[in-house]
């Protein structure tokens, strides 16, 4: 029983390494993603002189659903990280046809595309998959002394 109870441990202790480190975690108070234009629509045209594409980031503990943290027509946005834990980010692209008040904008005149999530396998989407980790240090001790 003790055997098996050890083999179960250590296949379970395999398998979440595996999980965990399929990804590189970086432990920043901030950090900057970067990503490429979208220049074309999910059909494989290009996109119409124009319109303009605005990126939408979000934050996510698992790396499926997330949270929107803000939005930018930039490649690139910095994050700051005010909660604890281990951080997956994703991004969507928005595209706003010539003319449309971006206040005006809903799913169906601002199409929106999937998010891509920093965790993904899909090696053209992130080639190096990445996450990001947070956690608070401990306060410094005190009452320092030679008893």
């Amino acid at each position: 029983m003790k055997k098996l109870f050890t083999v179960l441990l250590l296949m379970g202790i395999f398998f979440l390494a595996n999980n965990v480190l399929a990804q590189t975690l970086y432990p920043p108070d901030q950090a900057t993603i970067a990503w490429d234009a979208t220049t074309t629509l999910s059909n494989g045209n290009a996109i119409p002189v124009g319109d303009t594409v605005q990126y939408e980031i979000y934050l996510s503990n698992d790396g499926l659903t997330g949270t929107s943290v803000g939005t930018t027509s930039l490649l690139q946005y910095t994050l700051t990280f005010t909660g604890e834990g281990i951080f997956f980010v994703g991004v969507s692209a928005r595209r706003i046809p010539s003319g449309t008040i971006l206040a005006n904008c809903n799913d169906q005149t601002c199409p929106i595309s999937g998010v891509t999530w920093s965790n993904s396998t899909d090696i053209a989407a992130v080639p190096v998959p990445f996450g990001f980790i947070n956690y608070l240090a401990p306060k410094s001790i005190t009452g320092l002394r030679k008893p």
